[in-house]
């Protein structure tokens, strides 16, 4: 059975006309642009996705100074509200419930892993994981980690308040941050920290494969997925206007193929990531949850 996981919100806000150019990127959102970021979950709600995760990738309190608590629970709540919403809908279904994750990202930029503070993150991951557990996430998702100190340091501190906790190992965005083989030993030392999942993230979509192939050779005990990004523009899975229908639903068409792949290979989780949005779900959806 696949677990849909929902898209970006980065990156759709950006598509959406909103400006994130400083460290705390899309949590500048959270108080800029509410309405929008409630309506990007509302359609990764319609799209179908399974877990939808709170926009608190950015909310730490080092980019977001001592509002970091006030900003995560508005985040969280956001995301709560369009879920309990489609939950009293789904009532008399047999769909699976919905999950609400907690988002904690890497301490510097996820695309420079040479930056990262490594096992010296302890505190900090500690701090932001217990505050989504008291703000009532399901689950924390661990997302588009390329440095493996600072991957099992978050592991290790999200796992300590009991909650479910996945991991989304990135490559980058052209797949040269790592190597498959690098990527999967990480992926060993996270299940190792106590991870559930083990996510292929941010890792450009036509090159997402091998990087779980190797994964999946090592037979973790833990499911495998992939939250792929859309490549470069010429490859046609994603980065399209939200007022191109047609290029779209054929980018999204495309991604769904990739991910045909990813299924054969073992992934049990499927999601998208930058570059992509509410219609590659909607094609997963349509694809592998019908």
């Amino acid at each position: 059975m696949i677990t849909l996981l929902d898209g970006p919100l980065g990156t759709e806000l950006i598509a959406r006309g909103i400006s994130l150019d400083t460290g705390a990127w899309s949590a500048t959102a959270i108080t800029d642009a509410p309405d929008l970021i409630s309506e990007i979950h509302a359609e990764y709600v319609e799209a179908g996705a399974c877990v939808h995760t709170a926009n608190t990738f950015r909310t730490q309190r080092r980019y977001c100074g001592e509002s970091w608590r006030d900003l995560t629970r508005q985040a969280v709540e956001l995301a709560r509200a369009r879920i309990q919403l489609q939950a009293k809908k789904r009532k008399a279904s047999t769909a699976p419930a919905l999950k609400l994750a907690g988002s904690m990202g890497p301490l510097a930029d996820c695309y420079q892993p040479q930056r990262s503070p490594g096992y010296q993150s302890e505190m900090e991951h500690r701090e932001m994981a217990d505050w989504l557990a008291e703000c009532g996430c399901d689950l924390i998702f661990c997302e588009t980690f390329a440095n493996s100190e600072e991957a099992v340091t978050a592991v290790q501190q999200a796992v300590k308040t009991g909650l479910e906790v996945w991991i989304g190992l990135t490559a980058g965005p052209d797949a040269r941050l790592i190597t498959p083989d690098s990527m999967a030993r990480m992926a060993a030392d996270c299940e190792q920290a106590g991870a559930s999942a083990v996510i292929v993230g941010c890792t450009p979509a036509s090159q997402s494969g091998k990087f779980l192939q190797t994964i999946e050779a090592m037979h973790l005990q833990v499911d495998l997925g992939v939250s792929a990004n859309a490549g470069s523009q010429d490859e046609n899975l994603g980065w399209c206007s939200p007022e191109n229908s047609q290029q779209l639903e054929a980018s999204a068409t495309h991604y769904a193929n990739l991910a045909e792949q990813w299924v054969e290979d073992g992934a049990k989780i499927l999601g998208a990531c930058c570059g992509c949005g509410p219609a590659h779900i909607n094609a997963l959806a349509s694809r592998f949850l019908s």
